[in-house]
């Protein structure tokens, strides 16, 4: 038996806090988070009180590695007796094994199986991140940084830094991200090599066909738009900051409770900025806090829905199409043959035909957010097991394909020209989107919660 102590094979923290009251340490539980396609990576995540709480404390974690099982051992102190505060911090124990975890038994976590610490509609502790393109490169949003790869998988530059919201990819090799700790700022980098191009004043808000999308104002308004290469303004206005571009202009249908209708569709000059159409319009149930959830384009028309509002086609002048009273949830996309895909965190994922409004098919999710991803018409699903991923065909929701990708709690997907490159909790995977064979992937360790 060979045993192996945090260092190499894993991070570790001991927190140097003074045991002012009588407690022991013990074993916490503990959940599998992640494992890479090759099996050789796994996450391990420990909830506990946090440094905030006076009844418990991290003191490592202890890795037993033999041919048979590989057994994680996390200690807590805690305090004898009271009660404590409820878990406000995690623990990350990053496992790199010599061979693949193969057949061997995991070990440890406080329960009979150490693969089935969530249910299928369960989150996970640690978000994997975002994945978006910029040229060709891939640029992965994690906790603490901004990663940049080639399209072989290879890691070009990191950033360093939490971001707020979510960074924006262009096609000219440029990503835009507002930092944490400086909220109404942008700043933009060449994605080729990790180095910054201008600084902005606002956050991200989108991108269009060749400009970045800001926001400078509160509750949502005051779009602005820039140039990508010199983050020099091109205008600013009063226009919502949640919008789609389409053909030369920006709609956008926003919440105003204070409206006959309780919402308004804004369209917008996409070269000026100035506001062309300023409408109420009915989200189809009165007195509803929530209505429509976001817009989506669809050929030369866009398309706005929610949970408790009805399926309303719009043109590019803010005109009102067509309406069916579907409830179906956040609008993320059209697919092939005009099926709008749509999300309802209570229900799960839905296809409705938007010729007619009629449901084609649903998956039922309690958490679609975590398991599911859309991007230039492809659907991608989690399945159960959280071991795979599956594309979805657009007419039946059938898979059309099943990769394995190791084991995460969560994924998200961008679609690069005919490859479909997936975040996980503990790999970066590429995927051919058309016969779903593993191209490649790398191990990407999560250094922090």
């Amino acid at each position: 038996m060979r045993r192996a102590w945090l260092g190499s094979m894993v991070l570790a923290a001991v927190a140097l806090l003074s045991a002012c009251s009588e407690g022991s340490v013990g074993a916490a539980d503990w959940s599998l988070e992640g494992m890479s396609p090759d099996g050789r990576h796994l996450l391990v995540a420990v909830p506990f009180g946090g440094v905030a709480s006076d009844c418990t404390r991290w003191e490592g974690a202890e890795i037993t590695v033999t041919g048979d099982s590989v057994t994680v051992i996390a200690d807590l102190w805690r305090r004898n007796g009271g009660a404590c505060t409820a878990d406000g911090a995690l623990e990350l124990i990053q496992i790199e094994l010599e061979q693949p975890l193969g057949d061997r038994s995991l070990l440890g976590c406080g329960r009979d199986d150490c693969f089935t610490g969530f249910e299928p509609h369960d989150r996970g502790l640690v978000d994997p991140g975002r994945v978006v393109a910029a040229g060709d490169t891939v640029v992965v949003q994690g906790p603490t940084g901004v990663d940049l790869h080639d399209l072989d998988g290879a890691l070009i530059a990191s950033i360093d830094g939490r971001t707020s919201g979510e960074v924006i990819g262009l096609d000219d090799g440029t990503i835009v991200r507002t930092p944490s700790d400086a909220w109404q700022t942008a700043i933009a980098a060449d994605a080729a090599t990790g180095e910054d191009r201008w600084v902005a004043s606002g956050w991200t808000a989108g991108v269009g066909a060749d400009t970045a999308y800001l926001c400078r104002g509160g509750d949502g308004i005051g779009l602005t738009a820039v140039d990508p290469a010199t983050g020099e303004d091109r205008w600013t206005s009063t226009l919502p900051c949640h919008f789609v571009e389409l053909g030369g202009r920006v709609v956008a249908v926003t919440r105003d409770p204070g409206t006959d209708g309780g919402n308004r569709v804004v369209v917008g000059d996409a070269a000026t900025g100035e506001v062309l159409v300023d409408r109420p319009i009915f989200d189809g149930i009165d007195d509803q806090v929530e209505a429509f959830d976001g817009v989506v384009v669809w050929n030369d028309q866009v398309v706005s829905a929610g949970a408790q509002a009805d399926l309303v086609i719009i043109d590019g002048d803010g005109n009102e199409r067509d309406r069916w009273t579907s409830r179906v949830g956040s609008p993320v996309g059209v697919m092939e043959r005009d099926v709008l895909v749509s999300i309802d965190n209570a229900r799960g994922v839905f296809g409705h035909e938007l010729t007619s409004g009629a449901e084609r098919w649903r998956v039922e999710r309690l958490d679609p957010r975590s398991s599911f991803s859309f991007d230039e018409g492809s659907a991608w699903l989690l399945t159960d097991d959280r071991r795979s991923v599956r594309r979805l065909d657009a007419q039946t929701a059938q898979p059309m394909w099943e990769t394995d990708i190791g084991l995460t709690t969560a994924i998200d997907v961008v679609l690069i020209d005919d490859l479909a490159v997936i975040v996980t909790t503990q790999a970066l995977v590429a995927i051919d989107n058309t016969t779903g064979d593993l191209v490649w992937s790398v191990a990407r360790p999560v250094d922090d919660a």
